[in-house]
């Protein structure tokens, strides 16, 4: 083949032909073909996943996978851009490959870099038999990177590849199961541990089918010497240790361990990260290594002095599972080799001084009570009598954050055209920009109309170019119809490009309904104002009192009076707590906006809003109602609060509302009881950010929480953020909290998860000292029978009546709590 051709020849081939018309060619036609190839890639379209099987990108796929001449190349050709087709067929591929004549050094970089490439979400890594094939004919190491253990897991539990004999032989054989696959496969000894390393794996175990169980047929061929045994238990360990990857990559990595079913001998030689996973691990893999170290000290393999090292660790640890088992241990050990008393009586006393569980602390004190007549005189001495328990003193919290300003307020007319195109180039709106741009707009407009145009309108010239190939004017107000008001439209008006105001979107936002009330003024040719009157002075979307006086003044001065619009979305954005002074200088104006900031600010709502704020401060008439303002267009935290789901794609949003000035009752504190008890650990942090914000500006009301909890509140959720409360705020702070919601509680029908409150009650009335006395706790204090709920209420009453004298707290939290 001596005819070179062209891009348009390229990409119209067929690509089943493909192959033959390379092998015909010398090296230099093919690398002839390069400007070609490149010209052809230029002129393809983008293609999505969800496209059919396009002929010409195969194409220009194949040209390039059989003519570029370095792997460097080829693996950019097949990985990125327009020609980054994974559905071409295989044996094309593999044709393609096999007719660009190329050696076995070459071949193993190529495998190299494609093997590294990036995986697909759904389809996993690109050209895996060309990968596979490129490996087993250049004797080129087996790849180890993370896609491709990946890939190769997922082919070996069944996905097979359908290719003719010719190209079959050298990809990975075929059993019957998944035992006889991995059995016969020749990448399993280098990829084994990797198994264990990489996560994404499932490697689940099914004892019911164990010739198609990862974790049995590991363990099988590493007996039969298939895979390296040791390799394979010391990496499993490792991965464990590390613990990385999502809950289903430990469980993957523990049913490894679990099946090799490791020997004593294989287990004493790591006794040590047995000892580590005990110690630091998940819950479920600490219980496997307490079971093995407990087989090998049985076997003398691990000696009692070593238990007794790491049972400080052990428990220390919340699960009671691995404390009780840990506990039944050491007291073997004790009734083994006496030697050790002494030791095991001071954990046991550690234990029963600080575990919060009513059961576990019985038990470690009947244990101390048990063995500490037979421990040394000095550990006798130091227990013989039990030390007052110490109040621990309040500590200080942090102050409250001030709101941040709103900054980037556009100084030039440059800076707005900047801030067009930042806010074009987004594909969502930002209530922020947005605000930061009409400031600028009215501003500019009003003080620097030729600087504005100057700068304004090439920015403007991209959206433009669509609208401006419309011949039709009826066409063109169509468009400009379906445009969602914005700066876009605002602008368009502002320079004169449009003349009229097309109609509003009825979800326009409350800043989209600001611009078209300002673009009106436009449009009427009267006075501009000369600032935007609503503009918030912090992040968080409030105004300033004196701000916002400050701007009635400028326009009162200009003989300007603001938009209906603009002046209620200023009045909603006023920041509470304003100097009484502001406002009667608001009523001096003797304007009607004046006047009505005065009242606002003497406490009374405004007068009439538009929708959508109105229908904001009203809240929702019926269940799931949707709030179509953004929390910075209505930034008081009680009326957001109200809306149950204002914001649900952010977890912190109750941390949000806690840290807005302004009244917090009864609305934001459901929104905080509602955290507190959410099934995502994410919300019941954001919930205790949020006491301790409240708490630290004196917002804190525990009894309207208490008026908040639900019959279907979780208890024992709302058990670990009562816990974490504690350790936030201080047993002081956080002990009104407790004081009012267990009466609450012990009300209730039911009782589950009621023994892990009323166990963080008395661990935080022990440490700030209270007293209290709750009649519905007697009969579940007095219950018969050995239940935790019962010991639990019997702590609580014996701490509660053990306390010297009471502390100052309010119980019933009448007022809120302050910082101390």
């Amino acid at each position: 083949m001596t005819k070179i051709l062209d891009a348009k020849q390229l990409t119209n081939t067929r690509p089943s032909r493909i192959a033959d018309l390379v092998a015909s060619m010398s090296v230099a036609e093919r690398r002839a073909l390069a400007p070609a190839l490149k010209t052809a890639r230029s002129a393809l379209p983008r293609r999505g996943w969800w496209e059919s099987y396009s002929k010409p990108h195969a194409a220009v796929q194949l040209w390039g996978l059989g003519c570029l001449s370095t792997p460097t190349a080829v693996a950019q050709w097949l990985s990125a851009g327009v020609t980054r087709q994974i559905d071409t067929r295989p044996e094309s591929l593999l044709a393609c490959l096999e007719a660009g004549e190329r050696d076995d050094a070459w071949r193993a970089e190529l495998a190299a870099k494609l093997a590294a490439g990036r995986a697909e979400r759904w389809q996993g890594l690109p050209y895996f038999p060309l990968i596979v094939h490129l490996v087993r004919t250049s004797d080129a190491p087996v790849p180890t990177d993370d896609a491709f253990v990946q890939a190769w897991a997922g082919r070996r539990d069944g996905a097979t590849v359908r290719l003719s004999p010719r190209w079959h032989e050298h990809q990975l054989p075929i059993g019957v199961n998944l035992r006889e696959q991995l059995r016969a496969d020749p990448f399993l000894p280098a990829l084994a541990r990797r198994l264990v390393e990489v996560n994404g794996l499932n490697l689940f175990n099914d004892p019911d089918v164990q010739h198609s169980s990862w974790p049995h047929a590991l363990n099988e061929l590493s007996r039969a010497g298939v895979v390296d045994r040791e390799e394979l238990h010391t990496c499993t360990l490792n991965a464990l240790l590390r613990a990385d990857g999502r809950a289903s990559d430990t469980t993957s990595r523990l049913n490894v361990l679990v099946a090799l079913r490791a020997e004593p001998a294989e287990c004493a030689v790591r006794a040590e990260t047995y000892a580590r996973l005990l110690a630091e691990s998940h819950s479920t893999v600490a219980g496997h290594a307490q079971g093995v170290l407990i087989a090998l000290h049985e076997a003398g393999s691990y000696s009692a002095a070593e238990v007794v090292a790491l049972s400080d660790a052990v428990l220390a640890r919340p699960e009671k599972k691995l404390v009780r088992a840990q506990l039944s241990w050491l007291e073997r050990i004790v009734r083994a080799e006496p030697e050790h008393v002494s030791a095991a009586v001071r954990l046991w006393a550690e234990l029963a001084a600080t575990i919060e569980d009513a059961t576990l602390r019985a038990r470690a004190e009947k244990l101390v009570t048990r063995y500490l007549p037979e421990a040394d005189d000095e550990t006798r001495m130091d227990l013989a009598v039990a030390p007052e328990p110490e109040i621990e003193e309040p500590f200080e919290l942090p102050p409250p954050l001030a709101p941040a300003p709103l900054s980037e307020i556009p100084s030039t007319p440059g800076d707005l055209a900047d801030i067009y195109r930042w806010l074009s180039a987004r594909s969502g709106g930002d209530p922020r920009g947005g605000e930061r741009f009409f400031d600028g707009l009215v501003r500019f407009a009003h003080a620097d109309p030729a600087g504005l145009d100057a700068a304004l309108r090439p920015a403007l010239d991209h959206d433009l170019s669509t609208v401006r190939a419309i011949e039709s004017a009826a066409r063109q107000r169509n468009w400009w119809g379906q445009q969602p008001w914005g700066p876009l439209t605002t602008a368009a008006i502002a320079l004169g490009i449009i003349g009229y105001r097309p109609a509003l979107d009825r979800r326009a936002t409350v800043l989209g309904e600001r611009m078209a009330e300002w673009a009106g003024l436009v449009l009427s040719k009267a006075p501009l104002p000369p600032c935007a009157l609503a503009t918030p002075t912090y992040e968080n979307g409030q105004l300033d009192a004196a701000e916002l006086l400050a701007r009635l003044r400028l326009l009162h001065a200009a003989g300007i009076r603001p938009g209906p619009i603009e002046f209620a979305q200023a009045l909603v954005r006023v920041a509470p707590g304003a100097d009484p002074a502001i406002g009667a200088a608001a009523a001096a104006l003797g304007t009607p906006e004046g006047i009505e900031l005065a009242a606002v600010l003497a406490g009374q709502p405004p007068a009439e809003l538009p929708e959508p704020l109105r229908a904001a401060r009203r809240g929702p008439t019926r269940r799931w109602d949707y709030l179509s303002i953004a929390a910075i267009e209505y930034p008081q935290p009680e009326v957001l609060a109200r809306w149950d789901f204002w914001d649900s794609s952010v977890p912190y949003v109750v941390l949000l509302l806690a840290e807005l000035p302004g009244p917090k009752g009864r609305a934001v504190h459901d929104q905080v009881v509602r955290a507190l008890s959410g099934d995502d650990a994410r919300y019941r942090t954001a919930g205790i950010d949020a006491l301790v914000s409240l708490a630290a500006a004196g917002e804190l009301q525990p009894h309207v929480l208490a008026k908040c909890l639900r019959p279907e509140t979780p208890n024992k959720r709302l058990a670990g953020s009562l816990r974490e409360a504690v350790s936030a705020l201080g047993p002081h702070r956080a002990w009104p909290i407790i004081d009012a919601v267990l009466p609450v509680l012990l009300g209730a029908d039911g009782t589950t998860g009621l023994a892990d409150v009323l166990a963080v009650a008395a661990d935080c009335a022990r440490r700030c000292g209270a007293t209290a006395d709750y009649p519905a706790l007697h009969p579940l204090a007095d219950r018969r029978g050995a239940t935790r709920l019962a010991a639990e209420a019997q702590t609580l009453r014996e701490t509660l009546n053990a306390a010297a004298a009471p502390v100052d707290l309010p119980r019933t939290a009448s007022a809120p709590v302050g910082v101390a």
